[in-house]
């Protein structure tokens, strides 16, 4: 596996409000930063379209279903 979508606080990252302004080289700095890089790389991922609906349930249950089979195929492996 070359790469794989870390959810920090689950289901909850979703609850968190998008911030465009965090940087990169700052992501890991502390929990919020976490989750502003996790949400930047969701974003990334869903592409322009897909991204207006990041609040929507269905999106957000997809997302971290995709995220719990990914996990889970990895450790099996």
């Amino acid at each position: 596996m070359m790469y794989g979508l870390w959810l920090h606080l689950g289901e909850n990252t979703f609850k968190v409000p998008y911030n465009h302004d965090t940087s990169n080289s700052e992501r890991f700095e502390n929990i919020e930063n976490k989750v502003q890089g996790e949400l930047h790389e969701i974003m990334q991922i869903l592409g322009p379209r897909l991204s207006q609906e990041i609040s929507e349930p269905w999106l957000i249950k997809a997302v971290c279903k995709f995220h719990s089979n990914v996990s889970r195929n990895s450790i099996d492996r």
